[in-house]
């Protein structure tokens, strides 16, 4: 290779190299932040959508849980199934109207297609949608795989999705249960058909899944997934589509179904690269995914690509043009250099070889023209090239010993490696192309339980069987690289337990060496699993209730009063509940405690019983007397807490309080701002046990609520059937004037009606239910509200939709503005987003109260009312933008830069706290990373406007919040 060559390609590579290394750092980095941005955004997708579901068939579950016990059906069930096959019969008449004037507006208000009654026998008796009738009655249900009315009788029971081959919608679900008499004996299932189509929808809705994305769901089936739902690419799909698991197709639908959650790169049912995120919903047994296709989610980074190699191309081309014409002003003199040389190693040593170049070649040139004319000291030369032999030598043995020096080192460096491979905490492995295990770390050794000795030379299958691993190795396909996956490892003793598995690969020597670093996860699982079954608890225990009869024996108990007394239910039921008492009061208190009830029903206190391990506590006590129709009692309702940690965390309370005052004096000049953190701190802790009290009202309500609807349509019934029964009355009196000696009769008669005022009850009776149907409902519609308001006790940050947050919070400040102002709402079309959903609804609350204050204070003694103007937009890209403008005094100037400031308000005494605001902003600015500013003009109104990110993410300072 000649110089100029060798000068162009030095040239080339020193050029060349860093930008191709630059370019491929930055294609690799860009690659993996859009990979976990992608990853990110669709597992908040699937995590959004199974929650949605899981609500769905959660309010499905407390629908049939209400009818279970409405009185009409077990009042009127047993009579549709004796007169079954005599349809026409006055009491089976009598029987259906009655239940459809409870169960068509039930149908119709929750959105199901039908309400079904199943006689014991499974036959269908009863149906709410009319056009049902002809096919489903002395039917069983249309459920495909039959399983409903025996599963129903059993307990709730969700059904498989069916294809609905008799309405016009496309596809149905029952949710069945048990329906027990009024004499507690079994009468029959209840069925409520459900609409799948909005369901559906949702899960179909491709927003924020690009022009390939889609949500799918699907179940298993005698060893394969079965898809549920149209999909994008295959709109014929639901029901006919099948992938047999283990298949290599498919595989995150293969993993939801299974029971897994995770997401990553993957194959789709089309055997088309994939990101996705895969869910298993337990309650249905189904698997959903949220995915989109790699050529789109990376299209940003394959359009970088072309523009990263139409720049190096370009670079290419300029430093190849340089190095050429670079390496030919080196080579031309050196040429030159070389043809003297030739010419004076021939012997003519007059030639000159000297070039008039300034730069080293030339003065080389210029040394070669003296060597020659120096021929003659050729011994002197001779003498001076010894010494520099010498030099030479002693470079060289440098060298070596410096070479020595380094190898040392090496060696050194390479037994600290091995003594942090050895001391590491995770299970450290390294594996060849033959799968065979070449180190095994002491690590491993305790998690796996083979020595080094055992295991070295093995197959790495004996440890674990991970396809992707296998897969990774032999072709490169769907890389771990630096991510890690969940999976199982098998122990020595032929424990599986679950791991943790990260793989990386080193090319050594022109072989692939695999790393594997695995840890332990077995103790993880565990505390997720003890973290659900405390949440489960947490969620099921409220108050112990005990039931007893009249004698006093306890007939059942709930698991809060093992809880808290220490008794089994098994230990409890038939005994009395003396065995509880503390012997802290004599007989006189019980007896009087007794007689309250006697003479009112019900008694309420604190009282000290003690628990079964002998321990104290007290608790707050309430008993009821249950009576029946005839007002003899039944049966008593004991219901009570556990203060005793409260009576306790008061005294701490008021031990505190002493030792602040003590200290007062000391901390004077910091008492203002430790006075306003404890103050927002209850009312923080004041507002999460309003929201815990308020889910819990709601919750509580709900149930009452459907027992006096049902209660009103009996009482309206009987009064339809009492108003027929006294025109029968007045029809006999009428006859018996025709007959002598009646007269008496008729005059008590008379009397009796005008005593009764009748006309009057016949009159206004009717419309009284009709306003309590309305009240029923309205208080249903808030008690809803209250629930979603509320959000109690939530620690993590959750993807909601603020305009039902808004809706809601409305609804729950209607008495604060109802008199004083009118509401218009101009709700825009917003994405989810990511917030403290009850901090969100809290700040929303004081600004609508802050309003209606504001108008409140224009508009008394007057009939006139405000406006409250609240609007949502899209400000931009990132941000959702909340507006709430009032029309009322507006804020004094002077005084605006200090309405964000702690205990500072306008209100009159006793009306605020100065908090309101204050916390709002903290809510907004410095756990959500929003802006809360107002704009204000005296005389004309307030506007306040909150800008929240949809991602969580900052999207301003805190000055721009005032």
């Amino acid at each position: 290779m000649t110089i100029k060559s060798k000068l162009i390609l030095s040239f080339l590579t020193i050029a060349i190299v860093p930008v191709l290394l630059v370019e491929s750092w930055t294609i690799y980095q860009s690659e993996k932040a859009l990979e976990v941005a992608r990853i990110a955004g669709l597992e908040t997708i699937a995590d959004l959508k199974v929650d949605k579901i899981e609500t769905f068939f959660i309010e499905r579950e407390a629908d049939i849980k209400a009818a279970q016990h409405y009185f009409n059906i077990k009042t009127h069930l047993p009579t549709l199934t004796r007169l079954a096959n005599d349809r026409s019969h006055p009491d089976y008449i009598e029987a259906k109207k009655s239940l459809d004037r409870q169960l068509k507006p039930f149908t119709l208000i929750s959105g199901y297609i039908d309400v079904m009654l199943v006689n014991p026998e499974g036959d269908i008796v009863y149906v709410t949608n009319d056009e049902h009738a002809k096919f489903d009655l002395d039917h069983t249900l249309p459920d495909h795989d039959g399983r409903a009315f025996e599963e129903g009788r059993k307990g709730i029971y969700f059904s498989k999705i069916f294809v609905n081959d008799v309405a016009d919608i496309s596809y149905g679900m029952l949710v069945t249960a048990p329906l027990i008499d009024l004499q507690g004996r079994f009468s029959g299932v209840i069925a409520l058909e459900v609409d799948m189509a909005a369901i559906y929808q949702f899960i179909q809705d491709t927003t924020g899944l690009g022009q390939t994305g889609e949500t799918l769901i699907a179940t298993k089936v005698d060893g394969a997934v079965l898809f549920l739902n149209p999909l994008r690419h295959d709109e014929d799909a639901s029901f006919k589509r099948k992938v047999a698991i283990g298949s290599h197709s498919a595989f995150p639908i293969q993993e939801a179904v299974l029971g897994r959650k995770g997401a990553g790169l993957s194959i789709d049912y089309r055997k088309e690269k994939i990101i996705a995120a895969w869910r298993y919903i337990p309650t249905l047994n189904w698997g959903l995914v949220a995915k989109i296709d790699e050529k789109e989610a990376f299209a940003s980074v394959t359009q970088l690509k072309r523009q990263i190699f139409m720049f190096a191309g370009i670079v290419l081309f300029l430093v190849t043009s340089l190095g050429v014409a670079f390496a030919s002003s080196i080579a031309k003199p050196i040429l030159a250099l070389q043809k003297g040389m030739e010419i004076v190693g021939a012997g003519n040593l007059d030639y000159k070889v000297g070039t008039d170049a300034q730069d080293e070649i030339g003065q080389l040139s210029r040394v070669f023209v003296k060597m020659t004319e120096s021929l003659a000291n050729i011994s002197s030369a001779r003498e001076a090239l010894t010494m520099d032999l010498k030099k030479t030598n002693q470079s060289l043995q440098q060298e070596i010993r410096d070479r020595e020096k380094a190898e040392t080192e090496a060696r050194k460096s390479e037994a600290t490696i091995n003594s942090i491979l050895e001391t590491a905490a995770d299970a450290i492995i390294t594996i060849g192309e033959s799968e065979l295990v070449k180190t095994f770390n002491h690590a491993a050794e305790g998690i796996f339980g083979y020595t080094p000795d055992e295991i070295i030379g093995q197959n790495i299958s004996i440890l674990m069987s991970e396809r992707h691993l296998l897969r990774y190795m032999k072709s490169g396909e769907s890389m771990i690289g630096d991510a890690s996956r969940e999976t199982l490892g098998k122990r020595k003793d032929g424990l599986i337990f679950p791991i943790d598995l990260s793989v990386s690969k080193v090319d050594l020597n022109h072989r692939q060496i695999f790393t594997l670093i695995v840890r332990d996860i077995t103790w993880r699982k565990q505390v997720k699993k003890e973290q659900r079954l405390a949440a489960i608890v947490f969620d099921a225990c409220t108050e112990a209730i005990t039931i007893t009869d009249t004698q006093g024996n306890i007939l059942s108990v709930n698991p809060a009063f093992s809880l808290i007394t220490g008794y089994s239910a098994e230990e409890v039921i038939g005994k009395n509940p003396k065995i509880l008492q503390s012997g802290r009061y004599d007989s006189a208190f019980y007896k009087s405690m007794w007689d309250k009830i006697a003479v009112t029903g019900h008694w309420q206190g604190e009282i000290w019983n003690r628990r079964k391990d002998g321990s104290v506590y007290e608790e707050t006590l309430s008993i009821s007397a249950v009576r029946d129709k005839q007002e003899k009692v039944t049966h008593y309702i004991a219901m009570f807490s556990d203060i005793s940690e409260q009576k306790r965390a008061a005294k701490k309370l008021n031990r505190l309080n002493h030792d602040l005052k003590s200290a007062n004096s000391k901390l004077s000049d910091e008492m203002s701002e430790r006075e306003r953190i404890e103050t927002e701190l209850r009312l923080a802790q004041k507002l999460e046990a309003v929201g815990q009290l308020a889910a819990g009202i709601a919750h509580e309500i709900n149930t009452p609520m459907q027992y006096l609807g049902d209660n009103v349509h009996f009482l309206k019934t009987a009064f339809e059937d009492y108003s027929e029964l006294v025109g029968k009355y007045k029809q006999v009196c009428l006859a018996l004037k025709q007959f002598p000696g009646q007269e008496a009769v008729l005059d008590e008669v008379k009397e009796a009606e005008d005593l009764a005022d009748l006309p009057y009850l016949e009159e206004h009776l009717p419309q009284s239910f009709e306003r309590t149907f309305e009240g029923i409902e309205r208080v249903s519609e808030i008690v809803k509200a209250m629930k979603d308001f509320s959000h109690p006790d939530q620690r993590e940050k959750a993807v909601t939709d603020l305009n039902k947050g808004i809706a809601n919070t409305l609804t729950v400040a209607k008495n604060e503005y109802k008199y004083v102002a009118d509401v218009e709402t101009a709700f825009g079309e917003l994405p989810p987003v990511m917030c403290h959903v009850g901090e969100i609804n809290q700040v929303f609350l004081n600004l609508i109260v802050n309003a209606a204050h504001a108008i409140g204070g224009v508009v008394k003694d007057t009939q006139e009312k405000g406006q409250i103007h609240i609007r949502t937009e899209m400000e931009n890209e990132n941000t959702v933008l909340i507006t709430v403008r009032d029309t009322g005094g507006g804020i004094p100037e002077k005084i605006r830069d200090r309405v964000f400031d702690p205990f500072f308000t306008t209100k009159e005494v006793g009306r605020g706290t100065g908090q309101g605001l204050a916390i709002s902003r903290s809510a907004v600015v410095d756990k959500h990373g929003g802006s809360l500013s107002l704009e204000s003009e005296t005389g004309e109104g307030t506007t306040f406007f909150v800008r929240l990110p949809i991602d969580g993410k900052a999207i301003a300072t805190e000055e721009q919040c005032r």
